[in-house]
């Protein structure tokens, strides 16, 4: 259930956020419409309303098509292995579908900008605006504000490593302290290089082209520097919460939460991915307005607003021919990164990657999706397995064997946990570390207990779990 709540939470925020990245193309962004160029008095031309009509209607198809193949991907929620490819798949292709949506129609608004005359200042203008060489790094606030996130960050590792110890929770959630520490990391790289980045030109005024680059640059890295603390915070709530669930033996592991923590697991889910996507909507807006007022400002005192870079972010070269550098989308929220030559090279060589990961983690995760539990006994000696992992023992060491109707409460000490199996190492209450080897599927379970060990094992059914324990019974009678 957790896995399910888990991915269909992932699939409605990615689907989301393109609606909201995709649905603006539309919509006036500062000097752009569908990312190209044009000045204010054209935009509510009859073939300008027609194209930005047929625009609409593209995305709500392309939309549609997505959110529901996206929730179909659900039924695969027992075979990761084949969903962690199939979720990789759907989001390229929603993701290109996208893209070509909005170059479609931006091609064709460029086509008829360019046929009625309706450019913005020269085509392929160069124009250096020496007054920006003052603006520098203004503006953007200082990435060493984001040092006090670490320190919380850390503090909470620290924390859960001292406990994991005591507690299976904490062995678990440590790998999880990977999550925040990455982002933090990426938002202070990215604050980093927009603190860094030229400034742009947007006209021919150089006191609005400074305020532009400021704007952008203060509200970007206002939103970033939040994001990071909100991580942090959210870090610690989540190990705090959870600090008392497994001590006494009552933590049931991911794959088998109850309901009041799996509740809290998806709030701070949610807490997460919705006040970052706030903080992101309110920094794009407040640019939006700053960037309305000042062109439009411009705009009426006389000055061109710059229509040179269409073409180039129409061949995929977002850039023109600049070199590698952060810099705001002109269709949806937040930043890219630009690159002569559209970045052909680097994104080709971030597709093969991305692929030869995900291929990797499916190899290696499909003979757990399609594992078999086995069980024999030979020569006295009983031996059980699945995959890679495997136990073996002396029957003539067998204390008891018990058949149980309901499965325990168990969590991951160490080993595999999935909607289909549980395998490896894990703490069962009332029993500590144990090995198991079980279909989770099938609630019946026999619980074998030696002289080291206490084992748990049963079968993909009913019938195969009472084979187990009808041979089992045999065998260490006859030891006895």
């Amino acid at each position: 259930m957790a896995i399910i709540l888990i991915m269909l939470f992932t699939i409605l925020f990615m689907w989301g956020a393109f609606v909201i990245s995709y649905g603006g193309g539309g919509v006036q962004n500062g000097k752009y419409l569908l990312g190209i160029t044009l000045p204010s008095e054209y935009r509510k031309e009859k073939e300008v309303l027609e194209i930005l009509s047929s625009y609409r209607k593209a995305v709500h198809r392309t939309w549609g098509f997505g959110l529901i193949s996206g929730l179909s991907l659900l039924l695969l929620s027992d075979y990761f292995s084949i969903l962690f490819p199939c979720l990789m798949l759907w989001f390229g292709l929603f993701l290109y579908f996208c893209d070509e949506n909005v170059l479609r129609y931006a091609r064709r608004l460029y086509d008829l900008k360019c046929k009625k005359g309706w450019l913005a200042g020269d085509t392929h203008i160069v124009r250096i605006d020496t007054a920006l060489s003052c603006v520098g790094k203004k503006g953007a606030l200082s990435p060493l504000w984001m040092l006090p996130a670490w320190g919380i960050t850390l503090g909470a590792v620290v924390w859960c490593f001292f406990r994991a110890g005591e507690s299976a929770v904490m062995k678990t959630l440590l790998p999880a302290a990977l999550a925040p520490a990455v982002t933090q990391l990426l938002l202070f790289l990215i604050s980093l290089g927009l603190r860094n980045a030229a400034p742009q030109v947007f006209c021919s005024s150089s006191p609005a082209n400074q305020k532009l680059n400021n704007v952008i640059k203060r509200q970007w890295s206002m939103a970033f520097t939040f994001c990071s603390y909100e991580t942090a915070v959210l870090f610690w709530l989540l190990l705090w919460s959870a600090k008392g669930w497994e001590i006494s033996g009552e933590f049931t592991g991911f794959g088998d939460l109850t309901y009041g923590r799996l509740s809290f697991l998806f709030l701070v889910l949610v807490l997460g991915a919705g006040g970052t996507l706030l903080v992101i909507l309110l920094a794009f807006h407040k640019i939006k307005m700053e960037k309305e007022k000042i062109l439009q400002s411009v705009e009426a005192e006389g000055a061109q607003l710059y229509s040179d870079g269409d073409e180039y972010w129409l061949n995929g070269v977002p850039g023109g021919a600049g070199g590698l550098k952060v810099t705001e989308k002109r269709i949806g929220v937040g930043l890219t990164l630009s690159a002569p030559g559209g970045g052909g090279t680097l994104g080709k060589a971030v597709i093969v990657l991305t692929a030869v990961f995900v291929i990797g983690i499916s190899l290696f995760l499909a003979p757990f999706d399609f594992a078999r539990v086995s069980l024999t006994v030979e020569d006295g000696r009983c031996r059980v397995g699945a995959v890679s992992m495997g136990y073996s023992f002396e029957m003539k060491d067998v204390r008891r064997i018990t058949w149980m109707e309901e499965r325990p409460k168990m969590s991951k000490i160490s080993g595999y946990d999935s909607n289909r199996f549980y395998l490896g190492d894990f703490r069962v209450k009332d029993y500590g570390k144990c090995k198991v080897y079980l279909s989770v599927k099938q609630n019946a379970v026999i619980c074998i207990e030696t002289e080291e060990k206490t084992i748990w094992v049963n079968g993909e059914s009913l019938e195969q779990t009472k084979d187990f324990y009808e041979m089992l019974m045999r065998e260490w009678e006859n030891k006895m």
